[in-house]
């Protein structure tokens, strides 16, 4: 029997060797580059409105190819029933949803799709299931910053049960979450009225080796709330520049494979391309505070400023302490200050520059 790493590595041979068919000329992609209205809908999630933001588009259009007038049509058949009898459409979206869910199960059930080897396990129905329950939470998630009528009130119950069941099972089966555990900062827990108690999170801590692994493990609530609010911050983009520094090898053998000029593929699209690019030049991280807030963090910081300036429900916290420090400034003195306590952050997690040894 193959192992997992034999049977991807087979997987990939056989897509290296049959290229997707493409009408771009070799040696050229082309990525699509969303603009500012699009992607402020993209980064949020917000796939519906994209689709009527295309609509509108596509009717102030002239000579429509013969694909966009069938999605036209196609989005306006939709539209008119909507209109005409939504709780028909309800009935059939709960249908679909219902039957498509028990489909699933039945299959997870069945285990005709289940992958078995010495090192790893997986399905393919659970993982059709958790990717189209991830779509869910996160459209969820995206209501309820709307404050859509009793999205946040359901939020609270789903997030107290699933946080419930992290505690539950963590405890039981801790090497199921071994590996997800050891490079991530925070885990799901319950929080009480009382500081001290701690849902048994310092054992679960333990047996799950929670943030071992992580670049900056050592998290701790600061002086000040902005001071913990961007350390947090500071810490999970730190993570995501080590995560593309260990991604570096695993390229190799598609760019060996493929057109490439800097060990990755043409059809990287070049947002990731420079994440990984600039995230592989950086020096290691202890000692070099400086090198790594101006060869990528700052840039990383300031886009999240940016994400908050448009979408302040996307981390709350920290924009308010920032209307605070700034005694509700401007824009450009908010980015200052968030960039002041970000290097400072950075400056924590990546420790001191060892001293060079005197000469003898």
């Amino acid at each position: 029997m193959k192992t997992k790493q034999q049977h991807n590595r087979a997987r990939q041979e056989q897509r290296a060797s049959h290229p997707k068919k493409t009408t771009t000329p070799a040696g050229e992609h082309r990525h699509v580059i969303l603009p500012e209205e699009d992607f402020e809908f993209w980064d949020r999630g917000d796939y519906i409105e994209l689709e009527y933001l295309r609509v509108r588009r596509l009717r102030h259009k002239r000579g429509r190819t013969a694909k966009e007038r069938k999605y036209l049509a196609k989005h306006d058949a939709v539209e008119a029933r909507i209109q005409s009898d939504p709780k028909t459409v309800l009935n059939q979206a709960r249908e679909a949803i219902d039957q498509g869910t028990v489909l699933l199960l039945k299959l997870i059930r069945s285990r005709k799709l289940r992958h078995d080897y010495p090192e790893d396990s997986w399905d393919d129905a659970v993982e059709c299931f958790t990717s189209r329950l991830g779509y869910m939470n996160q459209q969820f998630v995206r209501l309820s910053e709307d404050r859509t009528p009793k999205t946040c009130f359901h939020l609270w119950y789903q997030a107290m049960n699933l946080a419930d069941a992290i505690v539950r099972l963590a405890a039981a089966f801790p090497e199921e979450f071994r590996s997800m555990a050891e490079s991530s900062l925070m885990m799901p827990s319950l929080r009480a009225r009382n500081p001290k108690f701690s849902c048994d999170s310092e054992t679960i801590v333990e047996v799950i080796h929670l943030a071992e692994k992580h670049p900056a493990r050592d998290i701790h609530d600061n002086r000040t709330r902005i001071g913990a609010l961007c350390h947090y911050l500071v810490a999970e983009i730190v993570e995501k520049v080590q995560g593309a520094r260990r991604e570096k090898d695993s390229w190799k053998f598609y760019a060996e494979n493929m057109p490439s000029s800097d060990g990755l593929p043409l059809y990287v699209h070049p947002d990731h391309r420079k994440h990984y690019l600039e995230s592989w030049k950086l020096p290691e991280l202890h000692g070099h505070a400086d090198e790594w807030w101006e060869g990528r963090v700052r840039e990383m910081v300031r886009y999240e400023f940016d994400r908050m300036r448009k979408n302040p429900t996307r981390n709350p916290a920290l924009w308010q302490e920032l209307e605070k420090v700034t005694d509700h400034g401007t824009d450009s003195s908010k980015r200052a200050a968030l960039d002041k306590y970000c290097f400072n952050k950075l400056e924590q997690i990546a420790g001191k520059p060892a001293l060079a040894a005197s000469p003898g």
